[in-house]
């Protein structure tokens, strides 16, 4: 809003409850602003995290598509029944320790028929 004359910008007038103009009020003074400047910074960051929440949202969907495509013994898709905390602790070292021994080593319940997997060459079906 710096820099923009009066005629540029439009004037509203809103109504706006008691309890919630206290709590503007005292944003802004906390925040160092004008009322008008605390409403438009909010009204700005909410707008950001609805752009932010929409990339998220767009991001994981391109994920989640990505990882059905992959094959089913993939380590990725096995993983993906990990426990939340043992999945971080998978998704790290595949970042900054990528080597098959370490990965398998997170996955122990179903280490064996991963290793069977990465190590036995596949049968021909014929």
């Amino acid at each position: 809003m710096a820099g923009k004359s009066t005629q540029e910008t439009p004037h509203l007038r809103v109504r706006i409850e008691p309890r919630l103009l206290a709590r503007l009020e005292k944003a802004r003074e906390m925040n160092g602003r004008t009322l008008t400047g605390e409403i438009v910074e909010r009204l700005q960051e909410s707008f950001r995290r609805e752009d932010q929440q929409a990339l998220i949202t767009a991001t994981i969907s391109r994920t989640l598509q990505w990882l059905s495509a992959l094959p089913d013994h993939s380590l990725l898709k096995l993983a993906k029944d990990l426990p939340p905390e043992e999945l971080d602790r998978f998704l790290h070292s595949l970042v900054t320790d990528p080597k098959k021994d370490s990965l398998l080593s997170l996955l122990t319940p179903k280490k064996d028929s991963l290793l069977s997997l990465l190590t036995e060459p596949k049968e021909d079906s014929k």
